[in-house]
């Protein structure tokens, strides 16, 4: 790797910068990125997306993406969260990971429930990832437990890798006595450089940062699309 660089061997550094490329092939605005049990792939996408944005500028005619800091982590009774943060929090993320990840393997002994209120407690976003599959592994998706966890206000949103399932996780929510709408996404869960930017979620932002992801998910409404919107050319002018 070249000096001052993040990278630990010479293909790391390739992964990184064809993962930085793919995401500009593939035309993405923001990414998250969040692997498994840390968040030390965000300071390496960073750098190689920099680096292939300064090199290519004249080439790309187009504004470098956004990246936002993301992790995931493998709960103890299978179900896997997703825990977004304001990229200006990285050191406290970092801590927060050594307080509850027991290694980058085996993820945390706690219970997604208590992990969706740790990262709402540091002023994180936090969902539900790959519900359909979680589902379809036969996880804990019945009880007590389920009609606590769904009603949860630190649970702001359903991640799917497959939107077919959608009104099948909504049917199983509703046996928990849960009725609650949630902001669903469509996660692109790539871990393939032939996947990346394949499977989208459209986000109406006010501003392209954490907080303007914020609103987004309170206003999910209108803001957010797990399928590519319609486009029309009709339109209020003025009132």
């Amino acid at each position: 790797p070249e000096e001052g660089s993040p990278y630990s061997c010479l293909k790391e550094q390739i992964a990184f910068s064809l993962l930085a490329q793919k995401l500009f092939v593939e035309k993405i605005d923001v990414v998250i990125i969040a692997d498994h049990h840390t968040i030390s792939g965000f300071g390496k996408l960073k750098y190689a997306r920099n680096d292939y944005f300064t090199k290519n500028k004249a080439k790309l005619n187009a504004s470098s993406y956004t990246i936002l800091l993301g992790v995931e982590i493998s709960c103890s009774e299978r179900n896997h969260v997703v825990g977004i943060f304001d990229c200006s929090h990285e050191m406290e993320v970092e801590q927060f990971l050594k307080e509850t990840i027991m290694s980058e393997i085996d993820g945390t002994y706690l219970s997604s429930l208590q992990i969706l209120q740790m990262i709402k407690q540091r002023n994180g976003i936090g969902y539900l990832a790959h519900v359909n599959s979680s589902i379809d592994m036969g996880s804990s998706w019945s009880g007590a437990y389920n009609k606590k966890l769904f009603c949860e206000p630190a649970l702001e949103m359903l991640g799917f890798t497959n939107l077919e399932k959608i009104d099948n996780v909504r049917h199983y929510i509703n046996e928990q006595g849960c009725h609650r709408n949630f902001c669903v996404v469509h996660e692109s869960d790539a871990h393939t450089i032939e996947s990346t930017g394949k499977n989208n979620t459209w986000i109406k932002f006010s501003k392209i940062d954490f907080s303007g992801l914020k609103r987004a998910i309170a206003d999910y409404s209108i803001c957010i699309y797990p399928r590519r919107p319609v486009k029309s050319d009709k339109y209020i002018a003025g009132v």
